[in-house]
């Protein structure tokens, strides 16, 4: 006879928060990365124009634009991890934790269409943080 394991909320939420705050961790890492490169980009750009070749100057600014609207989708993911994360610690202290999980089910359902989901530490922070709250579900 098998017995299966009784889900702990309490502790399936804490995991949850535990890789969200990983996640955040990791986004930072990567818009630390962006900022940077796209201030060399600048940078580049500049010294392009000061030597007179406007069109590859022009090209790197371009660039500069693309990972700024990149960043700021990244920026916007962050938030609401951070968002995601204080609704688990209010579950908390409420025990509320199915109808959280089914409202986050459907918002981690709508974040995975995004393009930002198609970096590999991106999809693996949502995917991580979904199993869990998907554990929730079923309490």
């Amino acid at each position: 006879m098998v017995f299966k394991r009784k889900i702990d909320p309490v502790r399936e939420t804490l995991a949850a928060i535990y890789k969200i705050n990983q996640g955040i961790s990791k986004i930072e890492y990567l818009l630390d990365k962006l900022n940077s490169r796209r201030d060399k980009l600048i940078e580049y750009a500049i010294s392009l124009e000061n030597r007179g070749e406007r069109f590859l100057a022009k090209k790197y600014v371009e660039e500069a634009k693309r990972i700024e609207e990149f960043y700021n989708g990244l920026s916007d993911l962050k938030l609401v991890l951070l968002k995601i994360s204080m609704g688990l610690e209010r579950a908390l202290v409420t025990h509320n934790f199915r109808k959280l999980a089914e409202e986050l089910i459907i918002l981690f359902g709508n974040i995975k269409k995004l393009p930002e989901f198609a970096i590999p530490e991106v999809g693996n922070i949502i995917m991580d943080v979904e199993s869990s709250i998907a554990k929730l579900r079923d309490f």
